[in-house]
């Protein structure tokens, strides 16, 4: 019996003894993590690229509006070439008085301009839209030649090839709405239209060679000159427009070529069939 006690005795402190130990290294275990925690600051996205200076550099043909000024142009140069066949005819015989007026007169055209243009992109590169606002100096030719002929009532008439230019040199401020269809993209095809003002300046100048017949005779008739539009329209019967309105809608594309260089070709209608092409600064 003593032996039995002694052992019981003996369990329960070794019992004891286990639970005493547990209790610490239980609570050591499920106590939760510690977490630790770090601040993320969120910055939103940059929006940059929303300026764009351009230059730009192209040709224009004025086929598209040539018919809205040719027949006062046209009448312009014939006026004064005929007025200088009369007088240089009236050296030869008086009292002369001008009869039938005839003239083939026909146009050729070139055109050029450049311009410098700031565009604003209020969604920065993400946005699609953007405002321009452009300066642009242009220069267009036509070029006149053909036959004139004037006849007196006396019968004696006066023939001359004559050839004659007339240079428009508009300097316009424009106001330009695009819209690039992908303006995340390297390469992004785009549409733009627009509309412009300027005066309407521009010179006169011809020159003719041909010959005057009367009684059997002739003599060589030439001369050379030069008016301004203001000039020519006091001494005629018309007038021309003292504002030039320029419209202009064209496609393009837009490509990338540096972190903040752009490349820019496009084709459309400037008041005439305009291709140009521009390299711009984008920040």
């Amino acid at each position: 019996m003593r032996k039995q006690t002694i052992l019981k005795i003996l369990f329960i402190s070794v019992v004891a003894t286990l639970l005493i130990h547990a209790v610490p290294l239980y609570s050591q275990q499920t106590e939760p993590p510690q977490v630790k925690r770090t601040a993320i600051l969120l910055t939103p996205e940059k929006e940059d690229g929303k300026l764009e200076i351009t230059f730009h550099y192209g040709t224009w043909s004025l086929n598209p509006i040539k018919a809205t000024f040719e027949e006062d142009l046209t009448r312009a140069l014939a006026n004064e070439i005929r007025r200088e066949v009369s007088n240089q005819a009236g050296a030869y015989t008086q009292d002369l008085v001008r009869g039938d007026f005839t003239h083939t007169l026909a146009f050729t055209t070139t055109g050029s301009h450049y311009g410098l243009e700031i565009r604003y992109y209020p969604k920065g590169r993400k946005g699609p839209f953007s405002l321009g606002f452009s300066v642009e100096k242009t220069i267009m030719t036509m070029t006149v030649a053909g036959l004139v002929n004037q006849t007196f009532t006396d019968g004696t008439y006066g023939e001359v090839d004559a050839a004659g230019t007339l240079e428009l040199k508009p300097l316009s401020t424009n106001l330009s709405f695009r819209w690039d269809m992908a303006p995340k993209w390297s390469v992004s095809p785009y549409f733009v239209f627009g509309l412009g003002i300027a005066p309407l300046n521009g010179t006169i100048s011809y020159d003719f060679t041909g010959t005057y017949y009367w009684s059997g005779q002739s003599a060589s008739l030439s001369d050379t000159g030069a008016k301004t539009f203001k000039e020519a329209e006091e001494g005629s019967d018309f007038n021309l427009p003292n504002i030039f309105i320029v419209g202009h809608v064209a496609f393009g594309v837009r490509a990338n070529i540096a972190s903040h260089f752009v490349l820019l070709v496009e084709g459309g209608f400037w008041d005439g069939i305009v291709f140009r092409g521009g390299l711009g600064i984008r920040f």
